[in-house]
C-alpha cells in the first residue's frame, strides 16, 4: 500500500511509487507525489500526441482524401494503402500506451481522492462520472467537470473534506474524523 502522509516525496520517490503502485488503489498520495508522476507523465503525452499529430494524422487525412477522390497525385494506390496501415499501427500503439497508462493514473487519482478525505463510494462515483464524461462528452459540462476533477481536487489539502458530521448521509461521501 502506498503512503505518503507524513513524509518527504522527491521528483524519483514520487515516480517509484507511482509505478510500485501501478495497481494499488489503496493507500494515499500526496499532493506532490501525484503532481511529480500524473503531471510529468501528462505533458510527456501531450508532446507524444502533438508529434502523433503532426506526423501521422495529417498525412492521414492527405492519404484519405487522395484515395477518395480516386487520383494518385503521383502516388501509387498501394503506396497510399500501405501508408495508411503504418498510421494505423502507431495509431493502435498509442492507443495501447494510454489504455496501459490510464490504470495507474486511476490508481493514483483514487489514492489522491482518498488522501483529500473523500470516502471509497464517493470516489468510485468520482472516477466513474470523469471517464463516462470523456468518453460521452457534453461540451462545457465535461470540460467544467475535468478541470475541477483534475486541477481543484487534486491540488486540495490533505484530510481537507474530513467531516466530524453526524450526519450519516455526509459521512457517505466523506470520511469521517471520528
Amino acid at each position: 500500500m502506498i503512503d505518503q502522509r507524513k513524509k518527504q516525496v522527491s521528483f524519483f520517490s514520487a515516480f517509484a511509487d507511482f509505478f510500485r503502485g501501478f495497481v494499488d488503489f489503496k493507500g494515499y498520495t500526496s499532493i506532490t507525489g501525484h503532481w511529480f508522476s500524473v503531471g510529468i507523465i501528462g505533458i510527456l503525452f501531450l508532446a507524444i500526441d502533438g508529434v502523433f499529430t503532426y506526423v501521422f494524422y495529417f498525412p492521414f487525412v492527405a492519404i484519405k482524401e487522395r484515395l477518395d477522390t480516386g487520383g494518385d497525385i503521383g502516388v501509387p494506390r498501394e503506396q497510399s494503402i500501405l501508408e495508411l496501415r503504418d498510421i494505423t499501427f502507431w495509431g493502435l500503439v498509442l492507443l495501447v500506451v494510454l489504455v496501459v497508462l490510464a490504470i495507474p493514473i486511476t490508481a493514483s487519482f483514487t489514492r489522491r481522492l482518498r488522501d483529500i478525505g473523500f470516502t471509497s463510494i464517493s470516489i468510485i462515483m468520482l472516477i466513474i462520472l470523469f471517464y463516462t464524461l470523456n468518453f460521452f462528452p457534453i461540451d462545457i459540462i465535461t470540460i467544467f467537470y475535468n478541470i475541477i476533477f483534475v486541477f481543484v481536487l487534486m491540488t486540495l489539502k490533505t484530510n481537507l473534506l474530513e467531516t466530524d458530521s453526524d450526519s450519516d448521509f455526509i459521512k457517505i461521501f466523506f470520511r469521517s474524523t471520528n
